[in-house]
């Protein structure tokens, strides 16, 4: 469950890169050639700030460095002249706005507006590369969900088969299904091919300052892009992020060089490299949403805290009705949060507070802590409480209220009874305002 970019929703403008994990190191801009050149990366604002954002424990703010592989992502290749116009038709965000060597973030929705997944987009000169993550089983089951028993008729009976002889890891099931759900809205006169590459890559995310890569000789990207380049004599692409909020890059590579890069990055000074949970706490700190968790069909994009994924003016996609309406009506009831527990928590606890036991939200992901403490995500309701009618000495009925309003500090209990406080997450945008000051940054 590892996303690869930050997308902010507007990037600057700066068309380059020739087809993904080439040799060359030159890139086109119009008519002209140019090399892309090497300057070094100072970290916005937004990441400088995350450890202070950051309140849930004591030496979490340290975690600055460390190499994470995900052997196990989604990756699609769509190509031919309609590539964007297709994927800009099925999901949330402004593909078709997309310049060669950018990246965004974009989410599939169901015709209720519900999270089915997350992308990530690259684009190319010629194709657009499709990451999203690749451990979850349970989107899978949301895709069908999305698009019941006409997905099941449109597959042939090999490839029925296929499906079914797959193992129970989410993510090869996953990769199969998503690429069938585009196939699905791949019509006759579309110009549109659809290449799974899933099992071909791997991707690394690494945490530390970008520009320690100048230093070894190899091409780093503006924010918002990524390039392809060498490293240690071996093709890779690099996008600008972490994955998260933390300052950092991501890797594309051949599976068979995975080892190969993550021992030049730990021996090059960007920490060790660390395992899922280690990297699940670092997602949860933060508060990047994965599917299967905080991305169900539940849930919406904007109650995820994913508005930078959200184009309210490209006009419709799928889902793009109740979106809107939620935007307009000021319709989202939730948000999601951190929470910070005693002790960790079961996954799907009802949340509650005060002493009347108020329903307050809902624990999407939980894990343990250095100092045993559970650190966790939730689903926290906007206002918490209920409006009751009472009968007064009066004989008539009176409206007593009993609201509070859900966000960061508020005292919660599990219904086992372990208490938490709700904190605020650097990951998420509940705003267009903070859409802008993030792209502002």
């Amino acid at each position: 469950g590892h996303q690869l970019v930050e997308a902010t929703g507007v990037f600057k403008s700066m068309a380059f890169v020739s087809p993904l994990l080439s040799n060359s190191r030159s890139f086109r801009c119009g008519d002209d050639k140019f090399r892309c050149d090497r300057r070094r990366f100072k970290p916005s604002n937004r990441v400088r700030s995350t450890a202070r954002r950051i309140s849930m424990g004591s030496d979490r703010t340290t975690r600055q460095s460390g190499v994470f592989e995900d052997s196990n992502p989604g990756f699609i290749e769509i190509s031919g002249a309609d590539r964007a116009r297709f994927l800009h038709n099925l999901s949330t965000n402004n593909i078709e706005a997309l310049k060669p060597g950018q990246a965004q973030l974009t989410t599939v929705t169901n015709q209720n507006g519900r999270t089915v997944e997350l992308l990530t987009v690259l684009a190319g000169e010629e194709s657009l590369s499709v990451l999203f993550s690749g451990e979850s089983a349970e989107s899978l089951y949301s895709l069908f969900d999305m698009y019941d028993s006409v997905l099941l008729k449109m597959l042939s009976a090999t490839q029925l088969s296929t499906f079914s002889s797959l193992q129970p890891r989410g993510g090869a099931r996953r990769r199969l299904t998503v690429q069938h759900v585009f196939d699905r809205f791949i019509f006759p006169r579309d110009k549109v091919a659809i290449d799974n590459r899933s099992d071909k890559l791997s991707v690394i995310s690494v945490f530390g300052d970008l520009s320690m890569l100048s230093d070894k000789d190899v091409l780093t990207p503006e924010p918002g892009c990524f390039v392809q380049t060498e490293m240690d004599d071996m093709s890779v692409t690099i996008i600008h992020g972490s994955g998260l909020t933390l300052e950092g890059f991501t890797i594309l590579a051949e599976k068979d060089n995975a080892r190969k890069i993550v021992s030049f990055l730990t021996k090059s000074g960007f920490g060790n490299e660390i395992n899922e949970d280690e990297w699940d706490l670092r997602r949860i700190l933060d508060g990047r949403p994965i599917v299967g968790r905080e991305l169900t069909q539940d849930f919406n994009p904007l109650e995820a805290g994913l508005w930078k994924t959200v184009s309210f003016v490209k006009g419709c996609y799928i889902g793009q009705e109740t979106i809107a309406r939620l935007k307009t009506y000021d319709g989202v009831k939730q948000n999601l949060y951190g929470v910070e527990f005693s002790e960790p928590v079961p996954v799907g606890e009802k949340l509650f507070t005060g002493d009347d036991d108020l329903r307050a939200g809902v624990l999407t992901s939980c894990v343990p802590d250095d100092d045993g403490k559970g650190i966790g995500l939730a689903y926290i309701r906007r206002k918490v409480g209920h409006q009751r009618l009472i009968l007064v000495a009066s004989q008539s009925l009176k409206r007593s209220t009993s609201l509070q309003f859900g966000g960061a500090g508020l005292q919660v209990h599990a219904q086992n009874g372990v208490k938490g406080v709700v904190q605020e997450i650097p990951f998420s945008t509940r705003t267009l305002e903070e859409c802008a000051d993030e792209v502002a940054k």
